[in-house]
């Protein structure tokens, strides 16, 4: 990925849909922190799964999802999302999967994101307790 194609990722916004906004929202409250960090550790839950498809679509879990308080995605700007940290997010996914379009790295990064927030939840299974919440999904 060329210097343009990075600043274009910096510079541009992801949207989710608003089940992970919702999953964004509920586990902020909970660990008392942004929504961003939230969402990076879901990316790295992704990333640690290996390649995602470029269109990943969460699914609800039924009563382990907290219930739906919003009505539409998330949108976070690249530079929120990613901080210092993008070169680092990058070279993880590109041990799976080579990015070298700006769509497709809006996508690949989008669907990280969604996916990462599924497995944050699958992987705390209902639990409201922060520090069981850590454990569970450490493991």
């Amino acid at each position: 990925m060329n210097d343009e194609l990075i600043n274009k990722m910096m510079n541009t916004s992801l949207s989710s849909t608003p089940l992970t906004h919702n999953r964004l929202k509920y586990y902020s409250k909970i660990a008392e922190t942004s929504e961003d960090n939230i969402s990076r550790i879901g990316i790295g839950l992704s990333l640690a799964k290996g390649e995602v498809e470029f269109d990943y679509k969460p699914q609800s879990l039924g009563i382990i999802d907290a219930p739906l308080t919003v009505d539409s995605g998330k949108n976070i700007r690249g530079k929120t999302l990613f901080k210092e940290d993008f070169l680092l997010f990058l070279a993880l996914i590109n041990l799976n999967q080579e990015l070298s379009k700006y769509e497709d790295a809006r996508n690949v990064f989008r669907s990280h994101w969604e996916r990462g927030m599924q497995l944050f939840t699958e992987k705390s299974n209902g639990e409201s307790d922060w520090i069981k919440i850590v454990n569970l999904i450490i493991k």
